[in-house]
């Protein structure tokens, strides 16, 4: 059976830097977890099909804490005023996902208002606010294991997967995906890799995988970081 799989607006915004290699050698390092070195805070984005902001705003405020950066991340402000610009019928907002790529370009592009504020879901009619933009240097394609693994260690990534309905209420260290007719799209920061998989930071809450709203999903799961199938990007500051 063909898999039902949601799919966000195809948005040709992105002009991306895609990285080649001159090896296939793998990283030799076999294991690395941001959580190790900085704090990490899952946030939860509720009922709303909002993953690919709360992603992107994990991404972007573990890079800045990285570098010693103060950026002030309105996540709501992605969701609401980024991915649907013009829309102000809330319930379209929240139950639209909004594709990865478009909204990177979005805010290496146009940026945001670094004085917006954390409201969620952020209210329409406050999109058009002034004030200073924070913009992204740039966003890289991901293509290969080693490209990832080696762009991790540099900061969080971001990437799409498919998960099924289970994935949402999994407790546990290693998420295992279940044989599944209907899947779904899902966006999820990625803080570091082991021997199994890749840990992945998820938008469900601290309470979601293992008890601080991450879990390793092990290679190939769900075409998690699989360039020919599903999309994932580093970012730079």
């Amino acid at each position: 059976m063909q898999r039902a799989v949601r799919l966000r607006p195809a948005m040709a915004r992105a002009r991306l830097k895609v990285f080649s290699f001159t090896t296939t050698e793998e990283v030799a390092l076999t294991s690395f977890d941001w959580r190790d070195q900085i704090h990490v805070v899952a946030r939860h984005q509720g009922n709303c099909e909002s993953c690919t902001a709360f992603a992107v705003a994990a991404a972007i405020e573990l890079a800045a804490i990285i570098a010693k950066r103060a950026v002030r991340i309105p996540v709501g402000y992605f969701h609401t005023c980024i991915g649907h610009p013009g829309n102000a019928d809330a319930d379209q907002i929240c139950g639209s996902g909004v594709d990865l790529s478009y909204m990177l370009g979005a805010i290496r592009d146009d940026g945001f208002p670094s004085n917006a504020p954390d409201s969620y879901p952020f209210p329409a009619n406050r999109c058009g606010m002034g004030g200073a933009r924070f913009k992204l240097k740039s966003f890289d394609e991901i293509t290969s294991v080693t490209n990832a693994k080696t762009a991790i260690r540099s900061g969080p990534i971001l990437a799409d997967m498919e998960v099924t309905k289970k994935f949402f209420d999994f407790k546990g260290r290693i998420y295992r995906q279940p044989d599944a007719s209907t899947t779904t799209l899902h966006t999820v920061c990625i803080i570091g890799f082991n021997s199994t998989g890749w840990i992945i930071l998820n938008s469900m809450g601290r309470s979601w995988g293992d008890g601080t709203g991450c879990a390793t999903v092990p290679y190939g799961t769900g075409f998690i970081l699989d360039p020919k199938v599903r999309q994932a990007y580093s970012l730079s500051l």
